[in-house]
């Protein structure tokens, strides 16, 4: 946290963007885009008027054909099963046989509101929760950043307080331990050269002693063994000294770990060392849960998954896209190809009944039917084809008595006056002019298909405008925002009360009551041998004087002269 507090987050330019400015533009970077504000699971503001629009189609898939095998395509059917008689004969059932390929309207639309539920309507939830996130992350703009440097502050406090009061005792100690340390060690090794020198000497005055009777080397020998005894009591001395002093450190640290308030000059200092010595969580302690508390929850999508943590930014044309339904849409914009394709439609069919129905009216010599209204009715258009009577309405009763009156001739030269022929012209009329007006009807259909579909097309191109350019706002934000709750999540993730953070102090402390123990037990042993050393000495005094007080004197003779 501190680097977050003292530098902030370095764009690529090097440019530092403080916490406060990220603040800042988590709301103004963002509360243009309102869009989606009103979007929620309860009801889906923004894919409703899209749907509303193609809801309509499912009054038109009567038409529309069944899948009656999921498992053939169409490109590998045979679609002269059933017969092309069947399938193109009014009233029969017409649609694509056998091929998987051919969905109801109605499943295209359902199908196109699941993935819309599932992948878009998700993205919007999570863009909106971002940008609520945001705003209420900026809300604390005025009052993070403060917060943020009064707990450092305290930290830093209770640091350089310790640190002082560490350095007194350090100073101290140091000192003391210096002095005791230099006449200890020399004091020991010139004990341990005057022992040997002594008791050398002490060997050579008994052996020179009895050799020659003399006490002069043995009284040298009693002066040496004094100083060496006299060095062991200052040793005995110093090393119980040693020894107490490691005993108060011990007494020291055992008043640390019990009161801590007698060694620091702050209370809140006092209070947080004993927070550090317990590990004891700083966060909760100084009441900043709830203000870092938003480092748990604010996330920018695209999200990290458990594939990658660097996931790739939405492509919202594919997330926006109904594949089946536009294709849908592709294909009855074409209703020649829609017809085939949808419905199996057999122009060939149609046009060699339509020339059946000519060569019946228009091919016989004996034809009574060469006449300006018959070529009207059957040669001129489709429409009029199917509208003899010329009242609009295609195909009824009244249309074909129109064209069984109108041929209704007799005919030379043929039995039964063609009787017979009539009725078939009549008859083929009617099923040709049938098909042509099933051909209009899904004609119709498939154009209106094509129109309904093709209306969300608008909607969707702004919606995509407007979700991409949301998402570039909030996508600049990601980066800094991401530093700012990792940082702060590390920090808190460091904090005393979690993973054993804190146990090193405790660790410190009672590595150092392992130290001062060891340096009782040493020092007592030094002083012990000491003691035993001191008592050697001096019975090596008393024996060596009583040994050379004993020598021979020397007897010199005067002899006077009278």
């Amino acid at each position: 946290m501190a680097e977050l507090i003292a530098n902030g987050y370095k764009e690529s330019n090097e440019e530092s963007f403080f916490l406060a400015d990220i603040q800042e533009h988590s709301l103004t970077d963002l509360e243009l885009h309102i869009f989606l504000d009103n979007q929620s699971y309860a009801e889906d503001a923004i894919g409703k008027p899209v749907f509303d629009l193609i809801d309509p189609l499912t009054t038109y898939s009567v038409l529309y054909p069944t899948v009656n095998n999921d498992s053939v395509d169409c490109e590998y059917m045979n679609i002269t099963q059933p017969s092309e008689v069947s399938r193109m004969t009014i009233g029969g059932e017409t649609g694509c046989f056998k091929c998987k390929t051919c969905l109801t309207i109605v499943d295209l639309i359902s199908d196109a509101k699941t993935s819309w539920r599932k992948h878009i309507f998700e993205v919007q939830i999570d863009m909106l929760t971002a940008k609520h996130q945001l705003a209420d992350f900026s809300l604390a703009r005025k009052t993070l950043t403060p917060a943020v440097q009064r707990f450092l502050d305290r930290m830093r406090l209770m640091f350089s307080d310790f640190d002082a009061s560490n350095g007194r005792l350090t100073a101290g100690y140091d000192a003391i331990a210096s002095e005791i340390r230099q006449v200890s060690l020399f004091g020991l090794y010139a004990l341990c050269g005057m022992c040997g020198f002594a008791l050398i000497l002490a060997l050579s005055a008994f052996a020179h002693g009895i050799l020659t009777g003399q006490r002069k080397l043995g009284r040298t020998a009693c002066f040496f063994s004094e100083i060496t005894f006299l060095i062991a009591v200052v040793l005995i001395g110093v090393l119980y000294t040693m020894s107490v002093m490691a005993q108060d450190a011990i007494v020291v640290l055992q008043r640390l770990d019990e009161n801590t308030y007698a060694f620091l000059p702050s209370t809140q200092s006092a209070e947080d060392v004993n927070r550090l010595l317990f590990d004891q969580n700083f966060v909760e302690a100084t009441d900043m849960v709830e203000t870092l508390a938003f480092s748990d929850t604010l996330r920018v999508p695209p999200h990290p998954t458990p594939a990658t943590d660097d996931p790739d930014r939405f492509n919202f044309t594919a997330l926006y896209d109904m594949p089946t339904l536009f294709a849908l849409e592709k294909l009855t914009a074409n209703s020649d190809q829609a017809l085939v394709e949808l419905f199996a439609w057999s122009e060939d069919f149609v046009k060699s009944h339509y020339d059946g129905l000519q060569v019946l009216v228009f091919s016989d010599s004996s034809t009574p039917y060469n006449g300006t209204l018959h070529q009207e009715l059957l040669n001129s258009t489709i429409q009029k084809l199917m509208d003899p009577d010329g009242d609009g309405e295609l195909v009824t009763a009244n249309d074909l008595l129109t064209i069984q009156t109108v041929f209704n001739e007799s005919w030379r030269g043929v039995s039964d006056e063609g009787t017979s022929l009539n009725k078939d012209i009549q008859s083929e009329w009617l099923f040709v002019a049938q098909l042509y007006f099933q051909k209009q009807k899904l004609e119709t259909y498939v154009a209106t298909v094509s129109s309904f579909i093709a209306k969300i097309h608008p909607l969707l191109d702004e919606l995509i405008v407007k979700t991409q350019t949301m998402e570039d706002a909030e996508f600049q934000l990601k980066a800094p925002v991401e530093f700012v709750t990792d940082s702060i999540r590390a920090s808190r993730l460091g904090d005393c009360n979690y993973n054993g953070n804190c146990a090193w102090f405790r660790a410190a402390l009672n590595e150092l009551f392992d130290l001062f123990q060891q340096i009782v037990l040493k020092a007592e042993r030094a002083a012990i041998i000491c003691a035993v050393s001191a008592v050697a000495l001096l019975l090596s005094v008393l024996s060596t004087n009583a040994f050379t007080s004993r020598q021979r004197r020397v007897v010199v003779k005067v002899y006077s002269a009278n």
